[in-house]
């Protein structure tokens, strides 16, 4: 975990317990609810996602046009919309990293054979989106801390990312469907999910008493 700069102290005041969870020896599950709870405050704080809403739509728009018949024309006439869509806004680097995650996506969505529609187009995105900021801001900070405190080989680390990875997809798109439609994460996904109490299965009231619907 680097330790200089001002990068350092958004570090330690976004993603500070997801280094924690790490060098704890939690599981997979646990990091990875910690560590997308610090990239939702990071995206509500100082380094939020303007315009994301416009920016996935112009990209699912020319996806779905003329244009992609021709990946460099795709690509081009995508660039310029989405540079249209920034050029008004105060930038961030989330934006940033989101707007190329739009482009990279819209590439290997084009080469796609299966026709796809509108609401398939943005899932992907969303999801695309998601794993490239989870990526940028933490798991790549992040990897060299794990293999020091998690005692991870060279050879073990790109296994300990990808479960990594797999275990916050889920939490990942809940974040970017809340940002697409609210503009900002949803509060429920600023903080880790809360733990469910331990049910002991010889006790008739305990298993009774779940709420399935909850």
């Amino acid at each position: 975990m680097a330790t200089d700069g001002a990068d350092f102290k958004r570090r330690v005041k976004y993603h500070g317990r997801t280094y924690t969870e790490i060098k704890n020896g939690s599981d997979l599950e646990t990091i990875s609810d910690v560590s997308v709870a610090g990239l939702a405050r990071e995206l509500a704080g100082d380094n939020p996602l303007h315009g994301f809403r416009e920016l996935v739509l112009a990209t699912a728009d020319c996806l779905q046009s003329v244009f992609a018949r021709d990946s460099q024309t795709l690509l081009c006439v995508l660039s310029q919309r989405l540079s249209k869509i920034t050029a008004g806004q105060a930038c961030s680097e989330a934006q940033r990293i989101a707007v190329e995650s739009l482009i990279r996506a819209a590439g290997v969505l084009r080469q796609s054979a299966v026709v796809l529609d509108s609401q398939t187009v943005e899932a992907a995105l969303l999801s695309t989106c998601g794993r490239d900021l989870h990526d940028a801001f933490v798991i790549g900070f992040a990897e060299q801390y794990a293999m020091e405190h998690r005692q991870l080989g060279s050879g073990d680390l790109p296994l300990f990312v990808e479960d990594w990875k797999r275990a916050a997809s889920g939490r990942l798109n809940d974040l970017m469907v809340s940002i697409f439609k609210d503009g900002r994460p949803a509060k429920e996904l600023l903080r880790p999910r809360p733990e469910l109490a331990r049910v002991q299965s010889d006790s008739l009231s305990d298993l009774t008493s779940i709420n399935l619907g909850s």
